[in-house]
């Protein structure tokens, strides 16, 4: 009978009397109760003892102890001397636990004696009690190379026996941070093995005056541990015989620069230059830093850091955006890594439309509850603006360049990017959804149609002519890849995480007597043994998000023997090329990016790649002493333009995209001019032209609100388009443009502003020009005829210096007073004065607007956000003909 978990709970305090209380009244919530807290007194000033002494007497299991200042390792130190249980959690006096954690961590360990340590989930709480950033667990096993690139995860997540502190410590109180990573580093040296609790449990608080605001001493302190686990550490004995001697130095820099990018949010998020800290990668230098890692690195860091509610980061943004820009242009400088600056800057800014956007986790849930909304984050925008906008959700739209999609498919857009995922879908709960799936749909995918069999033929064909004595096949599901890859190998262990499709699979192979059939959550579990060859097909898309993937291409290369091969097949999804042909799936990525990915792992050399419209096949060898003096460059055996959508199974059939839209360029005009003042102002005469060449060049034109809907609907425009929009119901609309363009047979979108109906003429802000307008009765007439109607507000005044709500109700006001004189929905807005920020671009989506046009120059495509459309403004002196795409 395994005996009894009791744990203690060591809580150093210094300064602590205003939070500490929270982390106290999280342990009394704990159903699990064999446990004691020992606060140790840090030498606080405040009432830190006093408030400490209150709990003490309403339960005898907290003990306090108090000592001079010895900072926060000396205090958990002193904890650890003081323990009288067999296991410990390290909680600091400012964090708390959810009420399932002691009970959820110490079953894991029972139920699990071959674990050494175990860990949970976890979330940042914001100042107004928020949950944002959910970490949810999926590295288990023997975790040393993930700890010697970054921190797995936060202290208070961690239950750890304390024979192995008292051995491999105590915390190094030489760092002023990070010194739960380097002890967590030296524990897994040893080789022991981390299980996981795959639920939110865990609640780290954010705070202004926090620790880690200090970028430049987290910096030092990360480096370090870095350095640490690049090379032997006496300390950690006895070392694992593969871990003794750490990774690699040429491993080092890449992780350096990635600790740096998130020490220089943390400095931009707390309102300093983060350009100083260069100068502690000296010479170090890394030309293949990526825009998308290095963005939503830097951002998540200065949002946390910035420690605000979430309704308030576009200010947090506003007030950060110069030094996040300047440390990313010293950054590119640095490091020497191209192009980096720029793209990293935009994708920062479309992040944090998205992250304005992500359901709220409630403060206030269940242990259970709260695990449930980290799974599912449920679908709610009650951060937004107050109740009454929560009433437009419906018409809401993501800012995302490749997401482009109303209310109604956003729930399915913000899935593939892991921001939630459904209790259906596979990441969340995988042996459950596909033992479902193959309990009830034997086959579920057809395996033995035309596509998948040409599929295994080229995986074959891939697989090196040389002798495999013991393969390894992931996710073999049912057994029909396996039949046909066992006479190739000498012996086949054929693995799934689903047993009803692992006895099917066994069925398939019954007259084949080298394989053994084992039952295998490959993705959270360990792989004990070694092999020549691994084969890895349509699996990793359910690894999570994109950051669990290089741990799991290091997983595989260490599960190689020296030159072992690892072959594996994926499909394209559009998420990795929203431009391409792919399946618009619920994903986080595809074929390309998991190649490109474990291309880029120090263990693994990328030899081939057979690449097709709707699906890749890669072939990777471990780089062994051997292989290194090889050409380890990549190269393509195939490229295959052809597909033949008619070898699909049908519930595959329905989710490819094969083509997309043609670009839109949409030609602006402000007004014709009888009269004009300036050779640059477009007459009647010069507008004939432009629409004569237009026509004779094969152009057709359509509505903006046309193009965009093929966008949502995936219907490709295929023929060369073009929009023309009048930013003023000018006079000469009606009485010059519009005549010449029924002749060409063209259309045209004109901007209306609600706040001038009635009126015969308005002053511009901005030219100090009187617009002569064209009458209501004349502009039901032009929208009888074709003409479409877009939005430019209440008024032609700027939006900037109002309040979110005060612009959000302008911008509803002015669309349903349109919407109501026209008699017809208006779906198009026109930002009047040029600003269009991602919070600005939310309130338009939220105020029911489908499509939006900017300031930006340029021409209009799938890349683009619906809600941020460039247009080409068009004057007299404008070469239509050099200015449209081919």
């Amino acid at each position: 009978m395994l005996k009894m978990i009791k744990v203690s709970v060591i809580i150093p305090a210094y300064n602590a009397a205003e939070t500490i209380s929270d982390t106290l009244r999280s342990l009394l919530a704990q159903t699990f109760t064999e446990w004691e807290a020992l606060v140790v007194n840090d030498g606080s000033t405040d009432h830190t003892v006093e408030v400490v002494q209150t709990f003490i007497e309403q339960d005898s299991r907290i003990r306090l102890v108090s000592q001079e200042n010895q900072g926060l390792s000396g205090a958990r130190n002193t904890g650890v001397a003081l323990a009288k249980y067999d296991w410990l959690l390290f909680l600091d006096a400012d964090d708390w636990t959810f009420p399932q954690h002691l009970k959820q961590l110490s079953s894991a360990i029972e139920c699990d004696p071959s674990l050494d340590i175990v860990y949970c989930g976890w979330a940042y709480v914001l100042p107004d009690g928020e949950f944002v950033f959910p970490q949810l667990p999926t590295l288990t096993g023997d975790l040393f190379l993930p700890f010697t690139q970054y921190c797995v995860s936060i202290v208070h997540t961690f239950l750890v026996p304390r024979s192995l502190v008292i051995r491999l410590g105590p915390f190094d109180t030489v760092l002023r941070s990070c010194e739960d990573w380097s002890l967590w580093q030296r524990i897994a040296r040893t080789g022991v093995r981390f299980g996981a609790v795959t639920e939110i449990l865990a609640a780290y608080r954010t705070r202004p005056d926090s620790l880690s605001r200090n970028g430049d001493q987290l910096l030092r302190d990360g480096f370090q541990v870095l350095m640490q686990g690049h090379g032997p550490d006496a300390r950690a004995q006895p070392a694992h015989p593969l871990h003794s001697n750490g990774l690699p130095l040429e491993n080092l820099t890449k992780n350096k620069f990635d600790l740096l990018c998130a020490c220089a949010g943390y400095l931009i998020g707390g309102g300093k230059d983060a350009r100083p800290l260069l100068k502690q990668l000296q010479a170090d230098t890394c030309s293949t830093l990526k825009p998308l890692e290095v963005a939503q690195c830097m951002l998540v860091h200065t949002l946390v850091s910035a420690s605000r509610p979430r309704i308030e980061w576009p200010d947090v943004w506003t007030n950060c955006q110069a030094n996040f820009f300047d440390f990313l242009k010293a950054l590119e400088t640095y490091s020497k890594s191209r192009n980096l600056a720029n793209p990293s800057y935009a994708l920062a800014q479309k992040l944090l439309s998205e992250y304005l956007q992500r359901p709220a986790l409630l403060a206030n849930a269940t242990s259970d509850q709260f695990a449930q909304q980290a799974a599912n984050f449920s679908f709610s925008f009650s951060y937004t603006l107050k109740q009454m906008i929560k009433n437009s959700l419906r018409t809401a739209f993501l800012m995302s360049p490749t997401v482009r999609k109303p209310i109604h498919w956003l729930k399915k857009s913000l899935a593939s990017k892991g921001y939630f995922q459904s209790a259906a879908h596979p990441s969340s709960h995988p042996k459950q959804y596909f033992e479902q799936l193959f309990t009830e749909h034997p086959d579920p995918w057809s395996y033995t149609n035309r596509y998948e069999q040409i599929k295994y033929e080229q995986t074959l064909a891939l697989i090196p002519n040389v002798p495999i004595k013991k393969a390894l096949e992931l996710a073999c599901a049912e057994g029909h890849f396996t039949v046909q890859l066992s006479p190739r190998v000498e012996q086949l262990l054929a693995t799934d995480i689903s047993p009803t499709a692992l006895v099917r699979c066994e069925q398939a192979c019954s007259d084949v007597d080298n394989v053994e059939f084992r039952c295998l959550d490959f993705l959270t579990e360990p792989i004990t043994e070694k092999f020549d060859l691994i084969v890895c097909s349509e699996v990793l898309y359910f690894a999570g998000d994109r950051a669990q993937l290089p741990p799991m291409a290091a997983k595989l290369a260490q599960a190689l023997n020296p030159d072992g091969y690892l072959v594996m097949t994926h499909s394209n999804v559009l998420i990795d090329d929203p431009s391409g042909t792919g399946f618009d799936w619920d994903h986080a990525f595809g074929a390309r990016f998991i190649g490109a990915t474990f291309a880029n792992s120090p263990q693994l050399a990328f030899l081939q790649e057979l690449q097709t419209p709707l699906y890749r096949i890669q072939l990777f060898q471990q780089r062994s002493k051997r292989f290194s003096l090889m050409n380890a460059k990549p190269k393509t055996v195939e490229r295959i333009e052809r597909i033949e959508p008619h070898h699909l199974p049908s519930r595959i059939a329905q989710s490819l995209v094969l083509t997309r839209s043609k670009p839109l360029p949409i030609l602006s005009y402000r007004s014709l001019s009888l009269k004009p003042a300036a050779e640059t102002e477009v007459t009647p005469e010069i507008f004939e032209q432009q629409l004569r060449y237009l026509q004779g060049a094969g152009y057709r034109s359509m509505t903006i609100q046309d193009w965009g809907y093929s966008v949502i609907s995936n219907a490709p425009v295929t023929h060369k388009s073009f929009a023309v929009a009048f930013s003023h119901a000018h006079s000469s609309f009606l009485s010059c443009a519009w005549p010449l363009l029924k002749k060409y047979g063209f259309s045209a979108t004109v901007v209306l502003y609600a706040g001038e109906i009635g009126a015969l003429s308005v002053v511009d802000p901005y030219e100090f020009e009187s617009i002569p307008l064209i009458a209501w009765p004349q502009i039901r007439q032009l929208q009888a005829e074709g003409v479409t109607f877009a939005s430019g507000g209440l008024t032609r005044q700027t939006l900037s210096g109002r309040s979110r709500l005060e612009i959000w109700q302008s911008l509803k006001q002015s669309r349903d007073i349109l919407t109501a004189e026209l008699g017809a929905p208006v779906s198009t807005f026109v930002y009047p004065d040029g600003r269009f920020d991602p919070l600005l671009q939310l309130l338009v989506g939220l105020a029911g607007y489908s499509f939006a046009l900017c300031v930006q120059s340029g021409i209009c495509s799938q890349k683009n956000s619906l809600l941020a459309l460039p247009q080409l403004s068009i004057n007299a002196t404008t070469d239509i003909e050099t200015l449209l795409p081919e």
